[in-house]
């Protein structure tokens, strides 16, 4: 759809019915006339913090109204240092978490011609020590150890590095952070080893048809415009290349940095617990001496399409079976030239508009496309786009060309129409009562995302500026207009049936073919046809008119506490509700689980079938739950080894009709449903046929939970099931499952228990106890629905009795074992291996879990730089504990282009070797610092109410109702121990500790460059490199469901934790 302001959900998306509801939660359309008269949200709605910076030494005076929505309690402030380096500086005294990030004003639009990718090159070596701080790692291994993390990416014109810590160690953080851009080192040796992490980041990505989409459409830009560059960087741009050529990529290196990083184009943000004065006083002392050389923003003569044949179209062979078109228009303006009016959010919004007279509604019914979206697509400072995009079904390739025309005849249109007030006054209310009530976020993505901002918007919005909507301004709107035109198309063509490409993409080898478009096509396109169908949608009657809180009681309980239900609801349904009185947002949450027995008896069966029951329940929601979505509703309804499970959040004075509608097409008879089933029956089947093209580490991962779940379905197991399935199977697995159901429901938000109560009744208890009304339910006509019932199972709600929750399982590795399973990289074009190996640990126990949290927390850092920094091995390099269907366990993952997965697994296994003696010389102060980090860590509270809904939600569903699991986790956190952490690594990683419970899995993907070797066992080809220890005995699984009925299950549910250590 259109790139709407929605509300980030629990999961998902919305919409609506009914006239007579309770609560005053009815929908009311707003007339396009109305809608000039409504007070709209202005500077009023936000908090203007206005703080006036000292005038003595240091940095340059500031008074900056900062707007920002009124949940945000923070002080910020605007300082420009001595060296014109900018920084925004917000003071959050109760926060647990502080954060800083900085964006540099030079990308890979940079990059000298001789050493492409350099400035993404650059990027990495920062992170590998500067003068003060000479030691590779130091950096990573402090912020982990303090709670932290860090990340950087390299764009078109940015660069932009981030990091959290606890918020103790603000200071130290900051001070190693900023020698980032004063002192880095390059050393010889880092420098070449580094050039090894690029390449192997992209030959991860080299099958990624995102990236591969991307860089064939900036070799067909212009080739004096640095948008037609290769950013990503490979050992062949950065070492083989330069050395036939004889260039020294380190002086270039150096060059690089001295040239574009400088102080008056950088930008920083920083989030602390301190004052604005304190935060003030330690960004001066920690950048103030970053150099400015008073660069100016690097820019660029040459047109971005100067030279471009347009039209044209370029049809591309993916490497996942996908099927689409993206009209792409050049727009001869930078992508926030006109922030304050935003012209292409506009055609964006009637464009990709999913509701009733749109091109999706149309397009949809024919069975062409799945999706449809509108909005802007790549852009610089200079130059920007705006894309349609359809994913098209098999039947839909064949109709490419009507389906442009279809655009053009609805841009016609709106066209026509002229600029209508109206569609601009709704989307800017909806955006600004977004932001109004926008939590105040993150600071780990924020900073990130301020800092960028800031240089392109005023200080005053760079919280307010991506979003919301200021000037109306038509003759802008219809000049956007003026260049979605057939001769201004760029038209690409996704099509997996490409057999004979012309060419081959130079640098991800990707196989297309470019033409110019026809004239005969352009006048075709030029003058459409005209569809009846096609008209403006109506104003959004969901945009929300009452912001509302209901009164708060004398007291309210810090958690959940169950409801009393009604009598009518029998056996059938338990509700648990929560009022809000921390974030007071108009909002209501509702979660619902439904519990049904059909899932456990019938195998796979069901796990196939309620895939399709849910991709049926959102396609039928797509057009009447768009307008909601676009106001700030959301739904999830996803399918669980249990039954499924629907999430909805809203404004809590139109959520009953919007809850209504989506329970009316869970509940809907789909037996007139034939060409939607077999639409969908077909994206199933291309869904589960392109996990062949997933990374070899997902793979392998894949492999693994196979072998440690007990009903772990392989996606060629559900594509043979999936292919002898019809909709009658359908139907009667959807009436089969509501025969033996069982809901559990949490209502959390805005609302009093007697109104949740209601709520659930209403929108869900009415329907499943009575007859199914299915009419037309958005909108309600003037004088009401239209219901017509439907056939359905009637529930025997008396006798129902919910029995115990099905759950998956792991299984027991047998003690003293390593199982050993190989599997072949599907893909002959990945270059990629992969190595997941699983320490078993056991039963979950929170008490013992937690310390190996502490342990996780001290490793991580350290087999990341050994095995990814140091030895070169891989991109993803990753390890931590996993605590999946109440079994814990301990996770090893690398992915490498250089070497063989076994020799991976031999790595591995040396760096436990030495990694004890690392943990043995810590000190417990080190053990310490770490265990206070994460406990100030699990001590951040909930930032927004869909998160803190999410943790009581889990408690529910894992049926422990443990309220206070964050207290007293930090409590436990506290009394971990470093003899503690070393004895539980000996027991579990090492093989000795008496009586060791030691069992591990390791899982191969092979590529072709390294295929599997069938001549010799699996067990004899690794048991000459290093072992888990003298006592370990290898097995090789072959079939994982043989094996498997080997083995023991550990237990289905553990009680709610003791978090006591009397007999341990």
């Amino acid at each position: 759809g259109a790139s709407c302001v929605a509300v980030v959900a629990l999961l998902g998306l919305a919409r609506h019915r009914r006239e007579e509801l309770p609560l005053g939660l009815g929908v009311r359309s707003t007339t396009r006339e109305e809608l000039h008269l409504l007070p709209l949200p202005s500077c009023a709605m936000f908090t203007i913090t206005g703080e006036q910076c000292g005038s003595g030494p240091g940095p340059e005076a500031a008074s900056e109204a900062i707007i920002k929505p009124n949940k945000d309690t923070r002080d910020f402030r605007h300082i420009v240092l001595p060296n014109k380096l900018q920084a925004m500086l917000i003071s959050d005294p109760g926060t647990n978490k502080a954060a800083v990030a900085l964006d540099c004003r030079v990308g890979h639009f940079s990059d000298p011609k001789a050493v492409p990718g350099l400035a993404h090159f650059c990027e990495h070596m920062l992170f590998l020590g500067t003068e003060k701080y000479p030691k590779e790692g130091e950096y990573k291994e402090f912020l982990h150890r303090h709670g932290g993390r860090s990340n950087a990416y390299t764009a078109q014109e940015h660069t932009n590095y981030k990091f959290d810590v606890a918020a103790d160690h603000l200071e130290p953080a900051m001070d190693r952070f900023a020698d980032f851009f004063k002192r880095p080192l390059f050393t010889e040796s880092a420098t070449e080893r580094e050039m090894n992490a690029v390449d192997s980041e992209n030959k991860m990505k080299l099958q990624d048809d995102s990236r591969r989409f991307y860089q064939l459409f900036k070799n067909n830009t212009n080739p004096l415009h640095p948008m037609s560059k290769f950013g990503s960087g490979n050992l062949q741009t950065l070492l083989h290349t330069p050395q036939e050529d004889g260039v020294d990529v380190r002086a270039h290196l150096l060059d690089f940095h001295s040239d574009y990083y400088s102080a008056n184009n950088m930008r920083v943000c920083v989030v602390g617990k301190e004052s604005l004065e304190e935060l003030e006083m330690m960004v001066t002392d920690k950048f103030s001496d970053v150099p400015c050389k008073d660069i100016p923003v690097p820019s660029w003569d040459a047109g971005v399409f100067d030279g471009v044949a347009l039209p044209q179209e370029v049809i591309i062979r993916p490497v996942k079976e996908t099927r689409s078109i993206s009209m792409i228009f050049p727009i001869p303006w930078g992508s926030t030239t006109y922030w304050r009016s935003k012209p292409g959010g506009y055609w964006s919004m009637l464009l990709g508009h999913e509701g009733e007279g749109s091109i999706m509604e149309l397009v949809k019914s024919k069975g062409w496309v799945n999706s449809l979206s509108a909005g802007a697509s790549y852009g610089a400072s200079d130059f920007s786009s705006f894309s349609v995009f359809m994913g098209l079904t098999e039947q839909g390739m064949s109709h490419v060309d009507e389906l442009v025309e279809m655009v053009f005849a609805y841009v016609r249109i709106v066209r026509e129409g002229g600029a209508q007030e109206w569609v601009f006054r709704e989307r800017q209310r909806i955006a600004e009562t977004h932001f109004l009530l926008r939590p105040k976020g993150d600071g780990y993505s924020q900073t990130s995302t301020i800092a960028n901002n800031m240089q392109y918007y005023p200080p005053e919005y760079v919280l307010a500026g991506p979003t919301t909507y200021h000037d109306w301004d038509p003759e802008k709107v219809m000049e956007f207009g003026s260049h979605l035109t057939p001769e201004n198309l760029l038209l690409y063509v996704t099509n997996p049936d490409l057999t004979e490409a012309e060419d081959n993409e130079r640098w991800y080898n990707t196989p297309y073919t470019k033409r110019e478009i026809s004239v005969d096509r352009v006048a075709a396109w030029s003058s459409p046809r005209k569809w009846p169908e096609f008209h403006l949608h109506d104003p959004n009657p969901f945009v929300p008119d009452n912001l509302d809180l209901v009164p708060l009681p004398d007291t309210v309980p810090s958690h959940p506490i169950e409801a009393e239900p009604l009598s009518s609801w029998g056996r059938l349904c338990r509700l648990w509700h929560r009022q809000d009185n921390t974030f007071f947002e108009p909002r209501v949450v509702l979660c619902a689980d439904f519990v049904s027995d059909v899932m456990r008896k019938r195998g796979i069966t069901a796990h196939v079938l309620s895939y399709l029951w849910v991709d049926m329940v959102d396609d039928d929601l797509a057009k009447p739950t768009y307008d909601a979505s676009c106001a700030g509703f959301g739904y999830s309804f996803r399918r669980l080894p249990r039954g499924a499970e629907l999430q909805v959040v809203g404004y809590t004075n139109k959520l009953v009709a919007f809850i209504e509608t989506v329970v009316q097409s869970i509940l809907k008879d789909y037996s007139d449903s034939e060409d939607r089933f077999q639409v969908l029956k077909e994206r199933y089947r291309r869904v589960l046929g392109n996990t062949s093209q997933d990374r070899p580490v997902t793979h392998a991962s894949r492999e693994a939970d196979t072998v440690l779940t007990n009903e772990n379905f392989a996606f060629a197991a559900q594509l043979e099931t999936l292919e002898g399935l019809e909709l009658p199977d359908l139907l009667a697995f959807v009436e089969e499952f509501f025969e033996s159901l069982h809901l559990r429901t949490f209502v959390h938000g805005n609302i009093v228990e007697t109104d949740a109560v209601s709520l659930v009744d209403i929108t869900l208890m009415q329907s499943l106890l009575g007859p199914v009304v299915r009419g037309s339910v958005f909108p309600p006509s003037q004088d009401g629905l239209h219901p017509s019932p439907r056939a359905r199972i009637e529930l025997p709600v008396a006798t129902t009795v919910p029995g115990p929750i099905y759950r998956r399982q792991r299984m027991r590795l047998p003690l003293g074992t390593e199982c050993l399973v190989s599997c072949a990289i599907p893909s002959p074009e990945d270059q990629n291996n992969a190595l997941v190996m699983y320490f078993q640990i056991g039963q979950s126990d929170t008490y013992r879990d937690v310390a190996l949290d502490v342990l996780g927390a001290i490793m991580s850092p350290i087999f990341f730089q050994k095995l990814r920094t140091e030895q070169q091995l891989g991109y993803l390099v990753a390890c931590g504990p996993s605590q999946e269907y109440y079994a814990t366990g301990y996770k090893f993952a690398v992915q490498s282009n250089v070497a063989h997965p076994h020799v991976v697994r031999q790595r591995v296994l040396e760096f436990l070797e030495s990694f004890h003696t690392y943990l043995q010389d810590l000190s417990t102060a080190d053990v310490a610092r770490t265990v206070q980090s994460m406990a100030q860590k699990w001590s951040e509270p909930e930032k927004q109410l869909v998160e803190q809904a999410s943790r009581d939600w889990g408690e529910i569903n894992s049926e422990h109702y443990f309220w206070e699991r964050k207290e007293k986790v930090v409590q436990r956190l506290l009394s971990v121990t470093k003899a503690e952490v070393l004895a539980l690594y000996e027991a579990y990683f090492m093989d000795q500790a008496p009586g060791t419970v030691r069992a591990c899995l390791s899982v191969f993907s092979h590529s072709h460059r390294y295929p599997i070797d069938a001549t010799k066992p699996l067990d004899v080809q690794v048991r000459n490199m290093v072992c888990l220890g003298p006592g370990i005995d290898l097995q090789e699984v072959t079939d994982a469901q043989e094996y498997k009925r080997s083995l023991n299950l550990f237990k289905a549910w553990v009680p709610p934790p003791t978090m006591a250590a009397e007999g341990r």
